[in-house]
């Protein structure tokens, strides 16, 4: 299994993977702790995953061709001295439990760290590793963020393909009507043609200020519900009111081995 990314929102699922200097609401637990010192919100999230492709083996045993995944999450970013957040994901090769915390300094910057405990439900093993981010908002129409995740990287966990890997996530604004990614990664612990580079884009465009139509395009990125590495493409819709947001998004995987999955969610913020 390919842990780095471990789970896909409807969102993320839409843009490709992208979108780590920008994630929405409880998407940051995931793809960057330190923004959720950039949304000063209470926020409690709940998704759904259906996926369906081939059957084949990994290092820790057969995978599942097909399944579900749930999601639920809740985030505090209103908190003054330290902005926190936890996870809970069930998938059908493992469990996850993220928790993260993020603080802002000088208002445009901010640094971030994640806890990830993961439970093979094969195995029973239980493994622990860390991320850490930084952000920083250069200009109304520019953010980056730089992630480094599964740091410890442990020589048994390994096997699972948690290997260390650094992204630098890009975020572009076009006065507000285009939003832009671009997260390219490396894993240096693996080669380039296993996926040591690769990376993951996507395009936010606004409508009437609060309906959002999302495309995205990976290669060589995490398929958390595959548990692989591999390129594909990402659709999707979302709505946001003044205290809910729906999403919807859809991910094909056109290789190594094609599959697809459709995810729903919802998010309650005040």
């Amino acid at each position: 299994m390919s842990w780095a990314v471990d789970y896909h929102s409807p969102r993320t699922a839409a843009l490709g993977g992208s979108g780590r200097a920008g994630p929405l609401l409880n998407d940051a637990i995931m793809l960057n702790p330190s923004f959720g010192s950039f949304l000063p919100v209470y926020s409690i999230s709940a998704n759904y995953s259906l996926f369906n492709g081939p059957s084949f083996g990994t290092a820790s045993g057969p995978a599942v061709n097909s399944g579900r995944v749930y999601n639920a999450s809740i985030q505090d970013g209103r908190t003054e001295f330290l902005q926190a957040g936890a996870s809970f994901t069930q998938r059908e090769d493992a469990a996850f439990v993220h928790v993260g915390l993020s603080k802002a300094f000088l208002k445009r910057y901010s640094g971030g760290l994640t806890s990830k405990i993961m439970r093979n439900n094969q195995t029973g093993a239980v493994d622990v590793d860390l991320v850490f981010s930084a952000t920083g908002v250069f200009a109304d129409w520019l953010q980056v963020a730089l992630v480094a995740d599964n740091l410890i990287q442990q020589p048994a966990t390994q096997n699972y393909g948690l290997y260390r890997e650094f992204t630098l996530g890009t975020k572009f604004n076009a006065m507000g009507i285009v939003l832009a990614y671009f997260d390219p990664f490396a894993a240096p612990s693996l080669p380039i043609n296993a996926g040591g580079l690769g990376y993951a884009a996507g395009l936010e465009f606004v409508f009437f200020k609060d309906f959002f139509l999302r495309v995205g395009n990976f290669y060589n990125a995490q398929v958390p519900f595959q548990g692989i590495r591999g390129s594909g493409a990402g659709l999707g819709l979302g709505w946001v009111a003044p205290r809910i947001s729906l999403d919807y998004g859809f991910q094909r995987v056109f290789g190594p081995r094609q599959a697809f999955a459709h995810t729903f969610g919802t998010t309650v913020y005040f």
